[in-house]
């Protein structure tokens, strides 16, 4: 395998799904903490590179400084050229919020910004783990922290945040449409 090119190594670490028409990386991922896994691969002596980034280069051409390549099927450990993209960081985080995936309530840098489009909130936004009733039902609750992360099947770190009003800032405490008829607590 030393004297194989990077194209054949690649093609060797991806499996075509044929529902989706995604080609899925199944070679190493880097997966930080907080973030979903990527591929990567090897390029040259030691070099690695996010694999999607190498499939645009192999397929489709060279990617211009300062673009991203984005995902329009939002898998990402898809390496299908067909469903990339080149658009700089700010067109990636316009279709992160078009599509329903940016963070509730946040800037693009984690910071309210007035001239940004309007993200999805509370359960409307597609990483949410709660609904808002039980965002409400959590705020109201004299529970502990840790009691209420266990019944709710998420971090004291979630649990905290709306406690203090940094996440689910659409919900007002003295907000009397909650349903306590399915509470858990």
């Amino acid at each position: 395998m030393r004297n194989s090119t990077l194209k054949s190594r690649f093609e060797d670490k991806f499996i075509p799904e044929p529902n989706s028409g995604c080609w899925i990386w199944t070679g190493a991922v880097w997966n930080t903490t907080g973030h979903v896994p990527r591929g990567k691969i090897v390029v040259g002596r030691k070099v690695q590179r996010l694999a999607y980034r190498v499939a645009y280069e192999l397929y489709v051409g060279k990617i211009a400084k300062g673009l991203s390549v984005c995902h329009k099927c939002d898998n990402p450990i898809c390496v299908n050229p067909s469903h990339l993209f080149l658009g700089t960081s700010a067109d990636n985080m316009r279709d992160k919020v078009r599509k329903g995936r940016a963070k509730a309530g946040s800037g693009y840098n984690g910071k309210p910004r007035s001239d940004q489009i309007t993200y999805n909130q509370g359960e409307a936004n597609g990483r949410s783990q709660l609904t808002n009733n039980q965002a409400k039902l959590i705020l109201t609750s004299s529970l502990p922290v840790s009691k209420l992360s266990e019944k709710y099947g998420v971090s004291r770190r979630v649990i905290n945040s709306i406690k203090s009003r940094r996440s689910w800032k659409l919900l007002s405490s003295g907000d009397q449409t909650c349903d306590t008829r399915f509470a858990l607590i």
